[in-house]
């Protein structure tokens, strides 16, 4: 489960901007299906919103660090993981109350090793 807030301008033009925080916790019924280190770091989001207008885009990037150790109250024997995400989105709103979206996710392991013999 993971858990976004942002902080953003109280009265923002067409362009929105949030920074804020996410936070990651371990959910899964299954070890083969995730890792038991909770997770926090940044996260950003800029969009487009224009009153009136049926476009509605922009982009969300946030990092996660794992939390543990021995000081951690949820430290755990799981591997540390440091996790990066972009997702761009593009909505177009029709005036039937439909919509039509994009919006693809972009995911990086910056703890993976390098694979250089490959």
């Amino acid at each position: 489960m993971q858990v976004s807030a942002f902080l953003s301008p109280a009265n923002p033009g067409a362009r929105i901007c949030g920074i804020g925080a996410i936070t990651q916790l371990p959910t899964h019924s299954n070890n083969d299906l995730g890792n038991n280190n909770a997770g926090i770091g940044p996260a950003a989001v800029i969009l487009h919103l224009e009153h009136g207008s049926p476009w509605v885009y922009g982009v969300l990037v946030n990092d996660i660090w794992s939390v543990n150790g021995s000081a951690s109250p949820i430290a755990s024997s799981s591997a540390s993981y440091n996790n990066g995400l972009i997702q761009p989105f593009l909505n177009y709103n029709f005036e039937s109350c439909a919509y039509i979206t994009s919006s693809p996710i972009l995911t990086v392991n910056w703890d993976a090793e390098d694979d250089a013999s490959a």
